[in-house]
């Protein structure tokens, strides 16, 4: 997937949204496997919804009240393997509620370099966020691998 015109951002994207109640219940998304794919993003593209990239993530939309956490994780076990993002601001983006996400064999990748992970580079391959001011933690038992 290439974005030619920056008119919208590419990105693959497992998303469970909450507006009401202020919590989440149970299980949504089990199991997702995202493989092989290899997105190219173009700089100066607006942000629209999501960042150009891969996103496993949750989104709480009610500003009338505050997220409770109750440690229940609505998306769980997505598997990104050989995932490519060429010129991606971030490669992989999660949130709370993502639990054991697996994100294997991927690289960081700007034009024609492509970089190993490593300590120094890990924040340019994955951001991992908390939802809402009142969230304590962002995602659980993610596994980044070679």
């Amino acid at each position: 997937m290439t974005n030619t015109k920056s008119l919208f951002g590419s990105n693959i994207v497992v998303n469970f949204a909450l507006i009401r109640p202020n919590q989440f219940w149970g299980l949504a998304v089990d199991g997702v496997e995202i493989r092989n794919n290899k997105i190219t993003a173009r700089t100066n593209t607006p942000w629209r919804d999501f960042n150009e990239g891969y996103l496993n993530s949750t989104v709480y939309q009610n500003p009338t009240a505050d997220y409770v956490e109750q440690s229940v994780k609505p998306v769980v076990g997505t598997i990104f393997q050989n995932d490519i993002c060429v010129n991606c601001p971030i490669n992989f983006g999660l949130s709370t509620g993502d639990l054991n996400t697996v994100i294997w064999n991927s690289t960081i990748t700007t034009g024609s370099t492509i970089a190993l992970i490593n300590a120094s580079n890990m924040s340019k391959l994955v951001a991992d966020t908390k939802i809402w001011k009142t969230t304590t933690q962002a995602s659980t038992g993610t596994l980044v691998g070679p």
